[in-house]
């Protein structure tokens, strides 16, 4: 079944014409920074830290948690948006996954 609107048409996809700020900008690139530098120490933190989930916050501390609610709990504690925390879990079993 095609999705239409009211007179028949195909919907159009709204596009935003807002550009983002210069803060907001700055803010992705440090996420995108602290979250690669994760990746690049998996191997490490998963020797030290097996099936824990790590997190490194906006202002570069580094957090260790057993569950999602403990890891946003420490970083509330430290007055910090956990949405701006880049964060992985360190797991030893991990699925395959096929393409």
């Amino acid at each position: 079944m095609a999705i239409s609107t009211p007179n028949g048409e195909k919907p159009r996809a709204k596009v935003s014409t807002r550009r983002a700020t210069p803060d907001e900008i700055a803010k992705h690139r440090s996420y995108v920074e602290r979250s690669t530098r994760l990746h690049e120490m998996q191997p490490e933190l998963l020797l030290n830290y097996p099936n824990k989930l790590v997190a490194l916050t906006e202002n570069g501390t580094f957090l260790i948690a057993d569950s999602m609610e403990e890891l946003v709990a420490k970083i509330k504690e430290l007055g910090e948006n956990p949405a701006y925390a880049a964060d992985i879990y360190l797991n030893t079993k991990p699925r395959l996954l096929i393409l």
